[in-house]
């Protein structure tokens, strides 16, 4: 598990800061990444060589605009549940894309985005932990507690 924050200062960016078990910053900036970790030196690559992170990139944001249209435009959307407690799956509709990531799933409810799920092609998954629920995962005793923290077991399909 680690812990850190995430933040888009404007549209087309994305920064992932990372405080724990590692130091690490990540930034997404007008189709650049950074990678800086402790002890290492800074690595740049074209955002076009991680299309992993143009789709994390761009979930997020049109998540954060309330931008259903942008997120029609790159993913086939499946959506379960209600305003308490909602769930949205989404699958690349681009083929290079999908090479990369098999899904990516976004869990909220009560106006937040709680946790964000990723699966990429050959089943490596992440969950990341958003506002207070990623403080209540990083204090959580162990994997089962920090799961149910986005309740993903209470959704029935609509």
């Amino acid at each position: 598990m680690l812990r850190g924050e995430l933040q888009q200062p404007r549209k087309g960016s994305l920064i992932k800061a990372v405080g724990w078990p590692y130091v690490e910053r990540m930034s997404i900036v007008d189709g650049k990444v950074s990678v800086e970790r402790d002890g290492e030196r800074t690595r740049h690559f074209s955002l076009k060589r991680a299309p992993e992170l143009v789709a994390i990139n761009a979930g997020f944001e049109a998540m954060l605009d309330g931008d259903v249209s942008g997120l029609r435009e790159r993913f086939e959307l499946a959506t379960q549940g209600d305003s308490s407690h909602w769930r949205i799956d989404l699958s690349p509709r681009s083929p290079r894309l999908a090479k990369k990531i098999e899904a990516m799933t976004l869990i909220g409810g009560n106006g937040e985005l709680r946790c964000v799920d990723l699966v990429q092609q050959g089943g490596e998954r992440s969950r990341m932990w958003l506002g207070d629920v990623a403080e209540a995962a990083a204090n959580a005793s162990d994997e089962a507690t920090r799961d149910a923290l986005c309740e993903t077991a209470s959704l029935t399909n609509d």
